[in-house]
């Protein structure tokens, strides 16, 4: 059994002048994990300390390009990496 590490980038939607919701635009199989601890390893380790950055994620993580990331038990048919290290 394989864990996928997910990324959303997700896009919000404002009226006037407050967030009126959001919207996944994008979800995409980044890397697959042995483990479910594995992949949240993961995503902990990419995650910046900042919380002003525009991204959440290290720019040298599989993370960088996505706005949130999740972990979900799965046999992917495409083949992302396993077992990435930042």
């Amino acid at each position: 059994m394989m864990f996928e590490l997910i990324g959303y980038k997700i896009h919000y939607e404002y009226g006037s002048v407050i967030c009126i919701g959001e919207k996944i635009d994008e979800e995409t199989i980044v890397a697959t994990f042995d483990t479910e601890k594995q992949a949240r390893k993961y995503i902990k380790a990419a995650r910046l300390k900042n919380p002003h950055s525009p991204s959440p994620f290290r720019q040298k993580s599989l993370l960088s390009y996505y706005d949130s990331a999740d972990v979900k038990e799965s046999d992917p048919e495409e083949t992302p990496p396993h077992n990435p290290e930042i």
